[in-house]
């Protein structure tokens, strides 16, 4: 019964967006601030914005930087590296946000 509790919260639960901020990257190894508590799991992919500017319209996040895949995670952070593709360099303090996939 726990166990279908569990998987039930988590159906309902699991789709809510996500935001964060990047703690440290280097040699494309990028450590989040969140973690398992934050039900982060190995595999994950996040999208990484850059924390320079704002969007044209003056809402929201811009410049994509890329796609972060998970491959290590802690009670509080997490880390992975960029998939293929991405288009800048991360920094300390840019935005780590959760994305719909098709």
């Amino acid at each position: 019964m726990i166990q279908q509790a569990s998987e039930d919260l988590h159906r309902l639960f699991g789709c809510y967006p996500f935001t964060t901020r990047v703690l440290e990257s280097a040699n494309n190894r990028i450590v989040i601030a969140a973690g398992a508590q934050d039900k982060i799991r190995m595999g994950d992919k996040l999208m990484v914005y850059s924390a320079a500017g704002i969007a044209p319209s003056g809402r929201g996040l811009s410049d994509q930087v890329g796609i972060l895949t998970i491959n290590e995670v802690s009670a509080n952070t997490a880390a992975g590296s960029l998939d293929s593709g991405a288009q800048g360099v991360v920094r300390p303090g840019d935005w780590v946000k959760s994305f719909g996939s098709p």
